[in-house]
C-alpha cells in the first residue's frame, strides 16, 4: 500500500496554477527557487585540467551526482576550492548536488558563476531547507543549458507527511538539445541524501517515491533516483528487488583510501534504455591532479557519473566496454 502522498511545488507557466491528479496535489512556488537567464545560446568551453580520463561517446550527455557535503560560505569564500569545484561540474552536463548548508542564498549562484568563468553556460535549480533540527540542508541540480533544458512545470519536492525520510526528495525533469524536439531523451532525476542514522529505515521508502514520481501525471518512464545512498550495493539490494534495476557504480571504489562508496546512480533496466553502459567515479586527485589533502578538503564523497544517448530509445545493438577508471554497471 502507497504510503507517501505528494505535495509538489512546480514551477508553472501560469503562475498559481492548481491541478490535481490522483496522488498529487499541486501547490505554488514558495518553497523553490529557480535561477533565470540562461538560454543555452553559448556552448560550454571545458577545462583541460578536469578533462575526464574515459573518452566521452558522439551523441550523449553525462550525468553525475555529488555530495558536496556541508557547503556553504566558508568552502565557497576560498578560491582554490571554488575552483576545483567548478572544474569538477564542467565535466557534466547534469550535476545532482547533496548537502548544500549554507544559510546564505548566494553560495550556489557563486560557484555556479565559477563554473561558467570558462565560458559556459550552466543554470540551476535549488529546493528548499530541508531537515528535522537547526541543521538544514538543500538538493540542488546544476546543468548546462547548451546540452539539456529544464522542464519547469516539473520540478517539485515530495512531501512525506508521514516523516518517512529525513530530507524529502527534489525531482527535476530534463530533455536533451542537439537531438530532433520529438526523440530527443527526456528524463527525470530524483536527487536523495539518505540519513546515516536511519540507512535501514529509509532505503525502502526510496523505492515507494521512484514509483510515485512515475505516476505522478506526467507519463515519463525514465525516472532516474541518484544522489547518498549511505550504502553499497550489496546493502542496497537486501532492501531493493535488483532484477529490473542498473547500478550505475556497482563495486566499491576508492575514495581518498576508504574502499567503499555510499554514492550512485539508479535506474531501471527496461525503461532507461538511453544509458549506454558507461558509468564511473571520478577521482579529483587523478584528474584535476592536485594533492590528496587539497581533493579531501572538497568533499569525503566524489562524483558517480553515467552516460546516456540523446536520443530517446538510445541506439540499437550498442555494446558498452569498460574503459580504464570507469566501473562496470550492473
Amino acid at each position: 500500500m502507497q504510503r507517501l502522498f505528494l505535495l509538489i511545488a512546480v514551477v508553472a507557466a501560469a503562475a498559481g496554477a492548481l491541478w490535481y491528479f490522483d496522488i498529487v496535489r499541486v501547490e505554488g512556488l514558495e518553497n523553490l527557487a529557480i535561477n533565470p537567464g540562461a538560454n543555452g545560446t553559448k556552448a560550454d568551453v571545458a577545462d583541460s585540467s578536469g578533462a575526464a580520463t574515459s573518452r566521452r561517446g558522439s551523441g550523449t550527455i553525462r550525468v553525475a551526482t555529488y555530495d558536496v557535503e556541508i557547503m556553504g560560505d566558508e568552502k565557497i569564500d576560498q578560491p582554490g576550492l571554488r575552483d576545483n569545484l567548478a572544474k569538477i561540474i564542467r565535466q557534466f552536463d547534469v550535476v545532482a548536488l547533496q548537502e548544500i548548508a549554507s544559510r546564505n542564498p548566494n553560495v550556489l549562484p557563486r560557484l555556479v558563476d565559477a563554473v561558467n568563468s570558462a565560458g559556459g553556460r550552466y543554470d540551476f535549480v535549488i529546493g528548499p531547507r530541508l531537515g528535522r533540527t537547526e541543521h538544514t540542508e538543500q538538493y540542488a541540480v546544476v546543468y548546462n543549458t547548451a546540452t539539456v533544458e529544464v522542464d519547469l512545470e516539473s520540478v517539485y519536492t515530495v512531501s512525506d507527511p508521514d516523516d518517512l525520510i529525513h530530507r524529502a526528495p527534489l525531482v527535476v525533469a530534463f530533455r536533451t538539445r542537439g537531438a530532433e524536439a520529438k526523440k530527443a531523451f527526456t528524463f527525470t532525476l530524483v536527487n536523495v541524501r539518505v540519513d546515516q542514522y536511519d540507512v535501514d529505515g529509509e532505503l525502502p521508502v526510496l523505492e515507494e517515491i521512484v514509483t510515485a514520481v512515475r505516476q505522478d501525471g506526467r507519463g515519463e518512464d525514465d525516472v532516474i533516483l541518484l544522489g547518498d545512498m549511505q550504502a553499497d550495493v550489496d546493502h542496497l539490494c537486501r532492501w531493493w528487488d535488483d532484477t529490473d534495476k542498473v547500478f550505475c557504480l556497482a563495486e566499491p571504489t576508492d575514495a581518498y583510501g576508504r574502499r567503499t562508496i555510499h554514492d550512485n546512480i539508479v535506474l531501471r533496466r527496461q525503461a532507461t534504455s538511453e544509458f549506454t553502459g558507461r558509468s564511473g567515479a571520478y577521482d579529483p586527485v587523478q584528474e584535476l591532479g592536485i594533492p590528496f589533502e587539497s581533493a579531501a578538503q572538497l568533499s569525503s564523497h566524489v562524483p558517480v557519473w553515467a552516460e546516456f544517448d540523446i536520443t530517446e530509445g538510445g541506439r540499437p545493438h550498442r555494446v558498452a566496454s569498460s574503459a580504464e577508471g570507469e566501473t562496470p554497471a550492473r
